[in-house]
């Protein structure tokens, strides 16, 4: 397949309504653009090898959650929520890499619209969703606030209680949310 030089156009050939469409298409891609926010940089700034924060996929879920615990980020990369959040959970990442190292605490992501299956599986329905997991069980559905700082005081809080998950460690998780025993 090979792209079509512009110099082979035929200008006389595009009507007035046609650049009319190309033109209302252009703009609204535009203005996405702008909204959202979206650039190279961005886009790639959760997936580059320096991301303090592991990108699963289909493949390597089971494996990274099987053992000790876990919190991971379900995102999809259009979602305005997940763009916001997507940042502070990098660094909520960064501010507990010792507490993760000392307690076998892993902190990933899953691209829902590349692993979509995965996400079915775990009954991801809005985005982002935050799971803790255990030994490979959900364990229950992050619902507090969503900056660094909440998220670094939740792995505190549950650190110094050696991630047993008791109701002094989920004050900001209501009980109904709980997915699993605990």
């Amino acid at each position: 397949m090979h792209c079509m030089r512009l110099s082979h156009l035929n200008p006389c050939a595009i009507t007035a309504n046609t650049m009319s469409r190309l033109l209302s298409m252009f703009l609204a891609l535009l203005a996405t653009v702008l909204l959202l926010g979206v650039s190279t940089a961005d886009a790639n700034k959760g997936t580059a090898k320096t991301s303090p924060v592991l990108e699963l996929t289909s493949g390597n879920f089971t494996s990274a959650v099987a053992h000790g615990t876990s919190m991971v980020m379900f995102y999809s990369p259009w979602c305005p929520h997940c763009r916001r959040s997507g940042p502070a959970f990098r660094n909520f990442a960064r501010k507990t890499k010792n507490l993760q190292k000392e307690w076998d605490f892993k902190i990933f992501q899953l691209n829902c619209e590349a692993f979509e299956s995965t996400c079915d599986t775990h009954q991801i329905e809005g985005y982002p969703t935050f799971l803790v997991f255990q030994n490979g069980n959900v364990l229950f559905e992050y619902d507090g606030e969503l900056d660094s700082d909440s998220l670094t005081e939740f792995a505190k809080r549950a650190a110094a209680n050696k991630f047993v998950f008791d109701e002094k460690v989920l004050e900001k998780v209501p009980a109904d949310d709980h997915r699993g025993e605990l």
